[in-house]
């Protein structure tokens, strides 16, 4: 099964359907595109929102069928999280990261 990361702020600021929509919004959409995406290849899809400058916020994730949504702990990037799922996974499975950061791009 094919895991994809989503670093989901990223992608709603480069995606001219979702950055014109109120954040909430465009989160909520980001995710119902994700899941038709999930279900039609059979991939498991995590979204990672950014909530490292949300003081004192733990992690919390959510499971919307068949995806998961995380939002990261304070002073943690969606960056970092998806840095460290890829290296835990190792060369297990097949895995895709959807992000414009191209330095991110390297280091996976």
């Amino acid at each position: 099964m094919k895991r994809v990361f989503i670093d989901g702020y990223n992608v709603i600021n480069a995606w001219s359907d979702l950055k014109d929509l109120d954040l909430g919004a465009a989160r909520d959409k980001l995710v119902e595109y994700m899941i038709n995406y999930a279900s039609f290849y059979g991939a498991k899809v995590t979204i990672v929102f950014d909530a490292h400058r949300v003081s004192g916020n733990s992690q919390h994730k959510e499971y919307r069928a068949p995806i998961e949504v995380v939002y990261t702990k304070d002073k943690e990037t969606a960056d970092a999280y998806i840095e460290r799922a890829v290296d835990e996974l190792g060369r297990k499975v097949e895995v895709l990261v959807v992000t414009s950061d191209n330095l991110e791009q390297q280091i996976i």
